[in-house]
């Protein structure tokens, strides 16, 4: 698995803005923070990713539906997209603790995945 994800990468690090034009787009996949998932190959049903200073999470991630525990904590997001979604029947935990997610925002988010245990710890001033 990780070779392949090292492959992906190294592919589209090293081919030119037209070649990645060409690549093809898998719905099974989804790129965050610089790593690719795969559905298909998820060796986990929980994705972890706390503490990378991520400022949003591609639409991709409703694709992910394998995974029923998605964290992440401590980042830098101020919203969820829409896609997450096509997760309502599948993810049973969402941590969003830490990030700056307003009320609103929340809302939002509970009335998308109303069967979702969703984690709003605040961040300590």
């Amino acid at each position: 698995m990780k070779f392949l994800i090292i492959f992906i990468l190294s592919f589209l690090i090293s081919c030119d803005e037209e070649e990645k034009d060409n690549f093809p787009t898998d719905v099974t996949k989804c790129e965050i923070g610089g790593v690719i998932y795969d559905n298909n190959n998820f060796a986990s049903d929980t994705l972890d990713l706390s503490g990378l200073g991520l400022a949003n999470i591609g639409d991709c991630i409703g694709n992910l539906t394998s995974v029923s525990v998605m964290i992440f904590a401590n980042n830098l997001l101020q919203s969820v997209p829409d896609s997450i979604t096509n997760l309502k029947y599948s993810l049973k935990t969402l941590d969003l603790s830490n990030n700056n997610i307003d009320y609103a925002e929340r809302y939002r988010v509970v009335s998308l995945l109303p069967e979702t245990e969703i984690i709003w710890t605040e961040k300590q001033k």
